[in-house]
Formats: C-alpha cells, sequence, structure tokens
C-alpha cells in the first residue's frame, strides 16, 4: 500500500516572566510494528517460556498527543521545577495477546480498536555546584485499551496497555 502519513507538530510557550512559563504541545505520531511482532513464525525467546508467533497483518498504530507543562526558574540559579499533564488518544495499538493453544500458551499481536493513556509528569533539577546537577522526575501514568473481540483469550474488553507502567 502507498500512503503517505503527516505528522503534524504544535509547540506554544509563554513566558509569564523570566522565572514562570507554560508550553502546550499537540502531535501527531506513529507506532510501527516491530520485527518480533510481525514475524509470521513460531519461536521461544527461552527455554521454559510462552511460545510467540508474529502477526504479518500488524497494521500502524497513529497517536494524537497533548500535554501542558507548567516551568519554573528561580532567579539566579540554575535550578527548575515543572509538572507536565498530558493525554494520548491511540488509534489501532499494538497489544500482545494470548491465543488458543493446544499444551502451551502461545501469544501474538493484534492491533486493539484503540485505547488512551494519561498522566501526570514532574521533574526537579538541582545545581549541587558549577556543572553538577541532581535531577529527579517522576510519572503516575493511567492507561486503558479496548481488546480487539474474538482474537484471543482474554478476561475482560479492556485492560492496561500491554508493557505500561503506571510510575
Amino acid at each position: 500500500m502507498n500512503q503517505t502519513d503527516l505528522f503534524p507538530a504544535l509547540n506554544i510557550k509563554y513566558e509569564f516572566s523570566d522565572e514562570h512559563s507554560i508550553r502546550l504541545a499537540a502531535s501527531k505520531t506513529v507506532t510501527r510494528p516491530s520485527f518480533i511482532e510481525m514475524a509470521p513464525f513460531l519461536y521461544k525467546a527461552s527455554y521454559g517460556s510462552a511460545e510467540i508467533r508474529g502477526n504479518e497483518n500488524l497494521k500502524n498504530g497513529y497517536n494524537y498527543n497533548i500535554d501542558l507543562r507548567y516551568e519554573f526558574f528561580p532567579a539566579g540559579s540554575n535550578d527548575m521545577f515543572s509538572i507536565t499533564g498530558y493525554y494520548k488518544k491511540l488509534d489501532s495499538p499494538i497489544e500482545r495477546v494470548q491465543e488458543s493453544s493446544g499444551g502451551s500458551a502461545v501469544h501474538s499481536f493484534r492491533n486493539a480498536d484503540n485505547g488512551m493513556a494519561a498522566g501526570v509528569e514532574v521533574e526537579i533539577r538541582k545545581e549541587l555546584l558549577t556543572n553538577l546537577h541532581l535531577g529527579i522526575n517522576g510519572s503516575y501514568i493511567y492507561t486503558n485499551v479496548n481488546l480487539p473481540e474474538g482474537e484471543g483469550i482474554y478476561t475482560g474488553s479492556e485492560r492496561q496497555l500491554q508493557g505500561a507502567s503506571p510510575y
């Protein structure tokens, strides 16, 4: 299929003063399947692990992102504090699923209908000495995906995104 994808992005920054600013960003991005997710053969990552079969019918997943970030730079220092809220709408995300099999678990990959990720991130940077900074950041992330019907063994129709950590 010959297809042209456009990935627009918008970044706006407003400075209230030398110390305070706010940023707004919006973009569209793509998640392409990896080789392992698409390889149409059965394999085991290690002895005793579940069998994995790729799915050559996977398609790209598209992500619509928006985030709002407040930044504070105290006067007379190189310190920084920021807090960001963000939201991602996921169209056709790639999810790992378990399939019916005769004796062992077989995992594969499918495009789910849709999903989302939202969260808050806090970042702090402190200058300890000239050219020596200590930085720390942390996030709380909520994710949800609506699983494809009839294409795997699930305990429900939705769950957290596969591999996503809440922190």
